[in-house]
């Protein structure tokens, strides 16, 4: 710790190494290869580091859809901070009554249960249970998508690098391709009543993949038909993110639980909630101990989830959300789930590397793995990086090697203006390559490179590397009987292979 101008700061290398002992040393390497930025102010849609850099938050998967601090937001949880942060959990407690009423005002008709929760993963085991105490038993979730690392919610989050270390799990689980309805319908048919359905409407740490149109009611119409359950994961997608209160609202659909999170704490603290219908609840209502957390509805998140119901409605911020997305599909540089419309294969990431065995320029030919960021990999890596995100914002990247875009609907025109302007200024550098790449190039899209016509080679004396003439004595010895000339890069020393007359 450094002091500047009277106040204390912390430097990158002492949080590093606090990191290190502390927390996770895979997590210092991994900040340390992209430049150890430190962020320490966020407000409205931007995000400001320990060095004064400011971007455009695009991160943080979905939390600041009305961005960070947001006054409403503030406001609430301020007050309730200094009258009654924390509650026994033993009387009744008016602030969690008032936060359930403000989420169901916005929920689609006919969900009207809400169980309290601090995270996404605790919301999907919440829904889980209440399918099981419902009697079905077996978990049907689609490839790609993403619910959670608790154990419940890993089970049903198809990623083979998150659930190898933690078998077995959760069993009777199966995994269905996104989009496919008649696949879903064949497991239902297989085991009626005894299926709980979870998806979210749109993956998103799958890509951003768009379902087929109609897709979601379908799958609503069959969990009916063969007396399933079925639980949409909108913690990502709710609260606005898609132009709709929900994903739900877009085909009319009506889930036995509705999850949401993230954007539900106001960009300001951490909570999730499972809306549930009357019906799909009724185990919790027999018994209101049989799933609790001692933090789950205290008085300071439930202010916050009241300031955010209220920010959304009073800035209209769901009809921004959707002026702010046809802004940024105009822009050729960014496009809706790319990973649901190209084949099986690598990923097109948001950088290109150049072509396998092609020479880098000034250097000489090295084969390299692809993604290989060269001798110094943590200068590189940081510099790509701070490069990337000034151009287009601060954002994670997804499972599909793109990232996301998690643009604050609370700052739609600055947002909008951002994008266009890194829209003008693309960063084009990695993507894998088959049979290997090389180091990373950074270009703005009008330098493209342009491919060159291809330069004559001259024919070369196989023994002394001089140009010969038409009318030297041994000139048809460098004439194949095809008619081809056996033609030579010109380099000191190179010799043609020996060549046998033919009679």
């Amino acid at each position: 710790m450094t002091v500047i101008q009277g106040a204390r700061v912390d430097t990158e290398e002492e949080i590093l190494g606090l990191y290190r002992a502390h927390l996770s040393k895979g997590r210092a390497t991994l900040a340390e290869l992209f430049g150890s930025h430190m962020e320490v102010e966020s407000s409205g849609a931007w995000l400001t580091t320990s060095d004064g850099e400011r971007f455009l938050n695009a991160g943080g998967y979905g939390v600041f859809i009305m961005g960070a601090r947001h006054p409403l937001v503030m406001e609430e949880v301020e007050r309730q901070l200094h009258t009654h942060p924390t509650a026994t959990r033993i009387l009744l407690e008016p602030t969690v009554a008032r936060a359930a009423e403000a989420l169901v005002s916005v929920m689609p008709e006919g969900l009207d249960r809400v169980h309290f929760a601090l995270s996404g993963a605790e919301a999907v085991e919440t829904g889980l249970k209440l399918a099981r105490a419902g009697g079905r038993r077996r978990i049907v979730s689609m490839l790609g998508g993403y619910h959670g690392k608790t154990l419940g919610a890993l089970s049903a989050t198809a990623k083979e690098v998150y659930q190898a270390p933690f078998r077995p799990l959760v069993p009777d689980v199966r995994h269905l391709p996104f989009g496919d309805a008649e696949a879903l319908e064949a497991e239902l048919r297989a085991h009626p009543g005894e299926v709980c359905v979870i998806l979210e409407p749109v993956q998103g740490g799958g890509g951003v993949i768009i379902p087929p149109p109609g897709y979601l009611g379908r799958v609503a119409e069959l969990v009916r038909a063969y007396d399933g359950f079925l639980v949409l994961d909108e913690v990502q997608t709710g609260f606005g993110r898609l132009g709709e209160w929900w994903g739900a609202d877009a085909e009319g659909v009506v889930p036995d639980v509705l999850l949401t999170g993230k954007a539900l704490g106001g960009g300001v603290l951490p909570v999730s909630a499972a809306v549930a219908t009357r019906e799909a609840f009724r185990p919790f209502d027999k018994d209101p101990y049989v799933h609790t957390a001692t933090f789950s509805g205290q008085p300071l998140l439930m202010a916050a989830v009241q300031g955010a119901v209220r920010a959304v409605k009073e800035e209209r911020l769901v009809s921004r959300a959707r002026d702010l997305g046809a802004v940024l599909l105009s822009c050729p540089g960014l496009r809706p789930g790319p990973a649901a419309r190209r084949p099986p294969g690598p990923p097109a990431g948001p950088f290109r590397t150049a072509r396998p065995g092609r020479r880098p320029r000034g250097g000489r030919r090295r084969r390299t793995r692809p993604g290989h960021l060269g001798r110094r990999p943590r200068r590189r890596g940081a510099r790509l990086c701070r490069r990337r995100a000034r151009h287009r914002g601060g954002a994670a990247p997804g499972a599909a090697g793109e990232p996301r875009l998690g643009v604050p609907a609370a700052a739609a025109d600055a947002a909008a203006q951002h994008a266009r302007r890194a829209d003008r200024h693309r960063v084009r550098g990695h993507r894998p390559q088959p049979g290997g790449g090389h180091r990373l190039r950074v270009r703005r899209e009008r330098h493209r490179h342009r491919p060159r016509p291809p330069r004559p080679r001259p024919l070369r004396h196989r023994r002394h590397g001089r140009q010969r003439g038409d009318d030297h004595p041994a000139g048809d010895g460098r004439i194949r009987q095809d008619g081809r000339p056996v033609a030579a890069r010109r380099r000191p020393g190179h010799r043609l292979p020996a060549l046998r007359r033919r009679p």
